[in-house]
C-alpha cells in the first residue's frame, strides 16, 4: 500500500524546503497507519518510505520528519 502526501504550493513547485509537510498531514498519517495496521496485522518493520522500496525515488526526502512518525 502506498500513501502520497503532497507539500506543494499553488505557486511553487514541490520543494519540501519551502513547503514541509504540515501538521495536518503527519497526523492523518499516523492515523491512515494506525488504521491499516490495524485492519491488515501490518508490523512496525513494513512502514517504510518510498525511497526505502524503489532506491530511484527521492520521496518522501530529507524533510520528512520520521521521529515524529516513530514517535506517534
Amino acid at each position: 500500500i502506498g500513501i502520497e502526501n503532497v507539500h506543494a504550493d499553488a505557486t511553487g513547485p514541490l520543494d519540501p524546503a519551502k513547503n514541509p509537510f504540515s501538521d495536518a498531514q503527519y497526523k492523518t498519517l499516523v492515523g491512515l497507519i494506525k488504521d491499516l495496521r490495524s485492519t491488515y496485522s501490518v508490523p512496525l518493520r513494513n512502514i517504510i518510505g518510498h525511497q526505502d522500496a524503489t532506491p530511484k525515488a527521492r520521496c518522501p526526502g530529507p524533510h520528512f520528519e520520521w521521529p515524529r512518525l516513530e514517535e506517534a
